[in-house]
């Protein structure tokens, strides 16, 4: 249980919580202790619902708007403990997409930068990542790859694969190549795919 705030709270509570988008009723799950990885936070839905699940989830949220991550640590501070256990990274990551190049001139994301693989794991010490959630608006194709470390040191992936960025079914069947078993699939009509996966 817990509590959120800010406009675009109930669409997330639509898409977190009653569609149960990221876990699927158990599909995969959020333990107690996991690190998780939320990647495009936006208001921080994705990031309390993981830090309802037990006092000892670490968070690290990436997200690259002003407005969005004043709304997502509004929510946070009306959660006794959620702050002190999210470290939050202002950033643009991954492929550059025609929607983030749009982003990139809204004055909401005026001074943001760009920041590698590398630099993200430097800059959060990052060794393991138990659960990555990942929405960054087409940027998946650049980072997370064959190559990526960041992909390989995930035990659990909840991501949206952008049919406007890349081919979708190739980019499902490197995660199985890379020792991912995907769990479940949900399509959009425009191709775009939600993609549940984890290993072993």
């Amino acid at each position: 249980h817990f509590r959120i705030a800010g406009s675009g709270a109930f669409s997330g509570i639509r898409e977190m919580y009653l569609r149960d988008t990221y876990l699927r009723g158990g599909c995969l799950e959020i333990d107690d202790g996991d690190v998780v990885v939320d990647l495009g936070a936006n208001i921080g839905n994705f990031t309390n619902l993981a830090l309802a699940h037990g006092p000892r989830v670490r968070v690290i949220a990436v997200e690259p708007s002003h407005a969005l991550l004043r709304s997502m640590k509004a929510s946070l501070a009306l959660n006794d403990g959620f702050a002190e256990r999210v470290s939050v990274v202002q950033a643009f990551l991954g492929h550059v997409s025609s929607m983030q190049l749009d982003l990139s001139d809204d004055p909401s994301y005026a001074g943001t930068s760009w920041i590698t693989e590398e630099e993200l794991l430097e800059a959060t010490s990052l060794t393991r990542v138990d659960f990555l959630k990942c929405d960054i608006e087409g940027g998946e194709f650049g980072l997370l790859h064959r190559e990526s470390a960041l992909l390989r040191m995930t035990r659990k992936l909840a991501i949206e694969v952008h049919a406007f960025a890349g081919d979708v079914q190739t980019f499902i069947h490197m995660l199985k190549e890379v020792g991912f078993t995907v769990r479940h699939v949900q399509r959009d009509p425009d191709g775009t795919a939600t993609v549940l996966a984890r290993r072993g």
